[in-house]
This record gives structure tokens, sequence and C-alpha cells, in this order.
């Protein structure tokens, strides 16, 4: 909302790092793997707001695993 995408994009891509983590040591978590969904959902986001549509479905696609 502020305008800075790529620092919005950097703070997404770590959350999302510690996301991955977490549902690795948790691979029974509901709540880990939808936490883990929708980061990637969001960073897809960034990446279409950045115009990076490749980046972006892959990010869209990594949600749906």
């Amino acid at each position: 909302a502020l305008g800075d995408t790529k620092s919005a994009l950097t703070s997404y891509e770590s959350s999302l790092k510690i996301r991955e983590e977490l549902r690795k040591r948790n691979p029974d978590s509901a709540d880990y793997a939808r936490d883990l969904s929708v980061s990637y959902n969001k960073v897809g986001d960034i990446y279409k707001a950045l115009g990076d549509t490749k980046s972006a479905l892959t990010s869209y696609e990594s949600s749906l695993k």
C-alpha cells in the first residue's frame, strides 16, 4: 500500500521460508499447511504487482500443492 513493493517481496519471502520450515517439521499440521499456502499466494500477488507473471504463476501453483 505504501508503494515499496520490492521490500514487501523481501518480507514475504522471509516469512515464506519460516513457514516452509514449520511445515517441514510438522507435516501433519493442517494449520501450517494453510499458512504456507497463504504465504505462497501473497508472494504470487507481489510478483504479479511487479509484472513478473512467470514467478507469480510458480508461486500460485506452489500454493495449490
